[in-house]
């Protein structure tokens, strides 16, 4: 069964179907993240949300406190939007909100929401030479019950 993910892009209707800011594009590398390798090829890091309030959270988590505007919703010159994602049920992915595999892999929890970039890059580092494995699922450090996948 597929699994329905979030994720929140800078969009243009004109895109054509997987070019840049539509929603089938998808960088090659986003390097910005805690899980993320931007000096290892082949290593791509993207990250959607298992609900769609979630992936807006993380787009406008900064502005917490403050007043949300309407040019905070562009990026790149383009009206933010959301769009679903199907992940295919085949993959495989290290379940990292589950006790038994982070202790099956000798991950501390408390490490996986660590903001030193150095300590989560390593446990993806770690992760990313398991040939069998899709991508991580992980809780967020803006909420604990909502996962990244």
């Amino acid at each position: 069964m597929e699994r329905t993910l979030w994720r929140v892009f800078p969009s243009d209707r004109s895109a054509r179907k997987g070019a840049p800011f539509s929603p089938q594009y998808l960088p090659r590398q986003s390097g910005q993240g805690r899980f993320a390798l931007p000096r290892s090829p082949g290593a791509s890091a993207w990250y959607f949300a298992e609900s769609p309030e979630h992936a807006a959270a993380e787009k406008v988590q900064d502005l917490r406190g403050g007043v949300l505007r309407e040019d905070f919703l562009l990026e790149r010159r383009h009206r933010l939007a959301i769009c679903s994602v199907q992940l295919n049920a085949t993959l495989r992915l290290a379940d990292l909100c589950d006790p038994l595999e982070l202790a099956r892999r000798n991950i501390a929890p408390d490490r996986l929401a660590f903001r030193d970039r150095v300590v989560t890059r390593a446990i993806a580092r770690e992760l990313h030479l398991d040939p069998d494995l899709a991508g991580i699922r992980r809780w967020s450090a803006l909420f604990g019950e909502w996962h990244t996948v």
